[in-house]
């Protein structure tokens, strides 16, 4: 059940594989020289199911990634392969399977993959630090995506994942930012993107992806598609008279060139960056990078084919997100290939040691900013248009975490949740002055958001350790009602 990537280390090719004895699936990595194709060494792992993808470390060796939320970086030397032999060993039991695996330049780790077998699995995307710790891991229970089967890393840092959801046939990309906070997704229904089933994709241009996949049963073929890095479709191609029904996935071969692998009777298919056939090194693509169709626009894709004797620019979708290198400029898109004046920059201001966790606009262009300032300090400030402050609030409170997000009510007050020991903490404040309030503790653990009722007070929710939960309030304070969901999550 040979799966995954091969990497070239040490003149040999590592393959991500599992072994089956006695129908008891383990990890196995096998190193193949590459002069002659046999087998320099295989190493089994201390793994139930198999591993999916296994990726280069730019520092030697590798990464595999596979059953159980495996990740684990290795040299190859150990003879069995253990969290003890690993270089590092990282396994998250939230995940069922990673299937892709990417490493970054400085070392960075991402993965995507599932919580369970389908049908009810979602996908799931993380990142690892190059000493194997987990930043973050982000899954995706809101969309119809049942296990990412491919990942590429942005220029930004980010990353994309490529999946689908077999029942109903979605195919699914979503991009999420360094910090694995969602940036985008699409998900398609079968029948409305030229590919039936995402497998693998890679960065192959300035916000642009090479998608591999195809469909089932040779009716849609292998195919590959090029997209923006937020799936807005430039083009595809599809290769119905090759055996495999799909590409599992891709590599670069040298700057120019594109290798694309299928399942089935094993088929491969090398092309240019823009997906023509160059067996014959000849063509007005034959040789050409991206650099040499680039143009100035960034509302462009720049490709190139025989059909347009060459290099030509398709529009990216409507609503790309786009820049003119206008710095006072900010949120630009695309719309009919130029790109769009965005919103002023009004100003960039750091503000030292505190953490803010909402915003909450004023008539007048300001701000009331709500926060923390430390592990038991809360703090508000008021901002005027250009972002000068006109008034600082903080204090200390008994517990951690105290001051979360705030809103100005009806009254002209700021109502801000927080948190103290021994229940929620709502804290006024009058929106002129600053002038500390009226102060209320409830039997909660914690109030982390609060609305503000156009009829006057609000409704604060949040958690009392049983279970999600809200109070209303009206603007004295006083409780209107109060609703607890209990739960066996606390």
């Amino acid at each position: 059940n040979i799966r995954g990537y091969i990497v070239q280390s040490d003149n040999a090719g590592w393959v991500a594989s599992g072994d089956v004895p006695n129908n008891n699936t383990v990890g196995l990595l096998t190193a193949v020289g590459l002069a002659d194709g046999n087998i320099v060494w295989q190493r089994k792992a201390a793994l139930k199911g198999a591993f999916c993808a296994v990726a280069p470390h730019p520092n030697g060796g590798g990464v595999a990634v596979g059953g159980q939320g495996v990740i684990v970086r290795t040299d190859g030397k150990a003879a069995t392969l253990d969290a003890s032999t690993a270089t590092w060993w990282n396994q998250d039991p939230a995940v069922d399977a990673w299937y892709a695996v990417r490493v970054g330049a400085d070392g960075t780790t991402y993965a995507g993959g599932t919580t369970l077998h389908v049908p009810t699995g979602k996908c799931a995307l993380k990142r690892v630090d190059p000493s194997g710790k987990s930043v973050w891991t982000t899954i995706f229970p809101q969309f119809s995506c049942v296990d990412i089967l491919g990942v590429a890393i942005l220029p930004d840092g980010g990353v994309v994942g490529v999946g689908n959801d077999w029942g109903p046939a979605n195919t699914a990309l979503i991009r999420v930012d360094a910090a694995g906070q969602l940036v985008s997704y699409k998900i398609t229904p079968k029948g409305q993107f030229p590919l039936e089933r995402f497998e693998g994709v890679d960065v192959v241009g300035p916000n642009m992806l090479a998608i591999t996949g195809g469909g089932s049963g040779g009716a849609v073929g292998a195919g590959v598609a090029w997209t923006t890095f937020d799936g807005g479709l430039l083009t595809s191609k599809s290769w119905k008279a090759i055996e495999p029904y799909y590409f599992a996935g891709l590599a670069h071969i040298g700057p120019t060139g594109l290798l694309f692998g299928g399942n089935s009777k094993g088929g491969l298919l090398r092309t240019d960056l823009f997906g023509n056939g160059t067996c014959a090194a000849s063509g007005p693509c034959a040789g050409k990078t991206l650099a040499d169709c680039a143009d100035t626009n960034p509302c462009t894709a720049d490709l190139c084919d025989a059909a347009h004797n060459g290099c030509y620019h398709s529009n990216l979708p409507d609503g790309s997100a786009c820049s003119d290198s206008t710095s006072c400029q900010v949120l630009q898109t695309c719309l009919a290939g130029k790109c769009q004046a965005g919103k002023p920059k009004l100003y960039n201001t750091s503000y030292t040691g505190t953490i803010f966790y909402s915003a909450a606009p004023l008539p007048d262009g300001g701000l009331v900013v709500s926060g923390s300032a430390g592990n038991s300090d809360w703090i508000v400030k008021r901002l005027d248009a250009s972002g000068t402050v006109i008034w600082e609030k903080s204090g200390s409170a008994v517990g951690s975490d105290p001051g979360r997000r705030a809103a100005v009510m009806s009254d002209g007050t700021i109502w801000q949740a927080g948190r103290v020991t021994g229940g929620g903490r709502l804290r006024t404040l009058d929106l002129a002055t600053g002038t500390i309030g009226p102060e209320v503790t409830l039997g909660a653990a914690a109030m982390v958001d609060v609305a503000a009722l156009p009829s006057g007070g609000g409704v604060v929710v949040g958690s009392n350790g049983q279970g999600p939960w809200a109070v209303r309030l009206d603007g004295k304070l006083a409780t209107v009602w109060e609703n607890l969901i209990p739960t066996t999550d606390k």
